[in-house]
């Protein structure tokens, strides 16, 4: 606290003081300095121990090697608050966590779906271009093969595939290429001509009477009973 009081030089009339810790400043008139004792507690109320002001304050009236005890409480005992710990609201989630929610996209038949028709792709690619189905996407000559593909494919007892199962082979390679971010659209102008061959062999099967897939006869209820009990023997 300096200077003196006086109303009559001075636009504000009294004490300025400094605060430690927080170093704000104001003035005071004589009637409001008094001393802190037990006496006025109930007016000014107990030391905030908790304030971090308050402790920062004391660090710098008191060399730390200096201990000062106030209201029972030492300087040493005197730590900073603890900050609570603020939760965002935001998750952070692992590289791992974020592929298997991209992956979820798909359901578990779609992703069959997807297996399937990759492995005849691949077959196809070993046996007629001997490469792999990657050197083959990649290539410049990606839309004629497709286009190749279309019309060679068939069943391992050489008969053509269904119209849902060449259909179902396009859109397991277009999922191939979408999850391994590469831009095609198979569907698109570029590969217009392999499709012209995929529409024209779904007419070909259509005529035939070839265009619906065969599905295996029902086992009956009898049968799945003892399969059933054969499975749970183990």
């Amino acid at each position: 606290i300096e200077g003196v009081p006086n109303a009559k030089k001075k636009k504000y009339p009294g004490y300025k003081d400094f605060f430690y810790g927080s170093h704000d400043t104001s003035f005071l008139s004589p009637e409001n300095i008094v001393p802190y004792t037990d006496g006025n507690l109930c007016i000014h109320g107990v030391p905030h121990l908790r304030n971090k002001c308050f402790n920062a304050a004391l660090l710098e009236i008191v060399p730390n090697d200096t201990e000062c005890e106030i209201k029972d409480v030492k300087l040493g005992e005197i730590q900073e608050p603890e900050q609570p710990n603020q939760q965002s609201r935001f998750h952070n989630p692992s590289e791992s966590e974020i592929s298997k929610l991209e992956d979820s996209r798909h359901e578990t038949t779609t992703k069959t779906q997807t297996k399937w028709a990759i492995k005849i792709v691949t077959e196809w690619c070993t046996e007629q271009l001997k490469m792999t189905l990657d050197d083959m996407i990649s290539s410049e000559s990606f839309p004629e093969h497709l286009r190749e593909s279309y019309a060679s494919v068939q069943q391992k007892n050489g008969d053509n595939y269904s119209k849902s199962a060449l259909n179902s082979i396009r859109a397991g390679i277009q999922r191939y290429l979408d999850n391994r971010g590469i831009s095609m659209d198979l569907s698109g102008n570029t590969f217009s001509a392999a499709n012209r061959v995929l529409k024209g062999l779904i007419k070909v099967l259509k005529r035939e009477g070839k265009d619906t897939a065969t599905h295996k006869e029902v086992i009956d209820e009898g049968d799945m009973t003892s399969l059933k009990e054969y499975f749970e023997r183990f």
